[in-house]
């Protein structure tokens, strides 16, 4: 039933473009669509932002760094440098630091507030992303007093830098994976779209505007 709503929908896009001169269109929308992807390149988050330091008992057998995988796989991409130490005891275990640094790669790729969000959350990015094509977009709806339409598209990654594609890393993140598939097949993403007095804008960018 959605996907016969949707279906319906698109019929209907270029009745009311012809009737509403400031509705969507696929040209508008893919040239808008490829200044942003051009701008903003490919970025997975991090649970952490650095320098990091955090504090765990463990037990002399224990292995830190298997209860600490993220930090493990940025370690083997070459992203941060990690060091271990004992600072005390607790009860009969020792408590050991683990310190989390940017190495001069990491530095290069780490963003504190990654781009496009509105909250601000840590992150790596690296590459491009490149413009398919728009497949479809959604009747314009009103969304907290603006007019706003939902836009499906595809796109291919290129220039994704050689620490992306380190195995720890794509097993871990589940992104830096789908980024680095993406330079051989296209992707499918999906993003807002607000009309507003230059045009229809993907929603990060109204903002700035």
């Amino acid at each position: 039933m959605k996907r016969r709503a949707v279906l319906v929908a698109s019929a209907l896009l270029p009745l009311l473009a012809a009737c509403d001169p400031n509705a969507p269109d696929k040209r508008a929308l893919a040239s808008a669509l490829t200044a942003e992807l051009l701008g903003r390149p490919p970025c997975f988050a991090t649970n952490v932002a650095f320098p990091y330091t955090r504090q765990d008992t463990v037990r002399p057998t224990d292995d830190l760094l298997r209860s600490l995988p993220e930090l493990a796989a940025l370690r083997d991409a070459g992203l941060i440098d990690l060091q271990l130490k004992e600072v005390g005891i607790a009860g009969n275990r020792p408590v050991v630091q683990t310190a989390a640094t940017l190495t001069e790669l990491g530095k290069s790729a780490f963003h504190p507030h990654l781009p496009g969000l509105m909250t601000a959350t840590p992150g790596f990015c690296g590459g491009q992303r490149m413009l398919g094509e728009v497949q479809q977009f959604t009747m314009p709806s009103d969304s907290e007093g603006h007019r706003v339409t939902s836009v499906d598209f595809t796109y291919r990654t290129q220039s994704i830098p050689p620490w992306m594609h380190h195995p720890r890393l794509q097993g871990y993140y589940v992104s830096v994976r789908n980024m680095v598939a993406a330079e051989k097949e296209a992707a499918s993403d999906q993003t807002l779209f607000v009309q507003t007095p230059k045009g229809w804008l993907p929603w990060n960018r109204v903002g700035s505007q």
